[in-house]
């Protein structure tokens, strides 16, 4: 029993860490998503896509036409397809690292 208690207690300290790691791989996703998606003439928007961690949300940023991009809507807004893309990824980068903790998949 005491070895069940030890193994349950190691799992419940190591999601609270999965939450930043599962956002960190979100963000890298939606970043890179952003980097395929985005038109490039000059390559000043592409270069500035990034992303942040910060509590518990992942922004992603671009400067230089990023603005004036997404104002143009399909095929121009890279930065929404891009999320488009992770909502649909999502399920699998939670399970991915979910499973590294628990040892197996939490979407059945």
């Amino acid at each position: 029993m005491s070895q069940v208690r030890q193994t349950v207690d190691g799992m419940i300290r190591e999601a609270g860490p999965a939450r930043q790691f599962i956002l960190q791989d979100a963000g890298a996703y939606w970043e890179i998503q952003a980097r395929k998606h985005v038109h490039v003439i000059t390559g000043q928007t592409k270069s500035s896509i990034t992303y942040h961690v910060q509590g518990k949300q992942v922004n992603l940023e671009a400067s230089a036409g990023a603005p004036f991009e997404e104002d143009k809507g399909s095929p121009h807004d890279f930065m929404t397809q891009a999320l488009e893309d992770l909502s649909i990824e999502l399920p699998r980068i939670i399970d991915n690292r979910m499973s590294k903790i628990f040892g197996g998949s939490i979407f059945r």
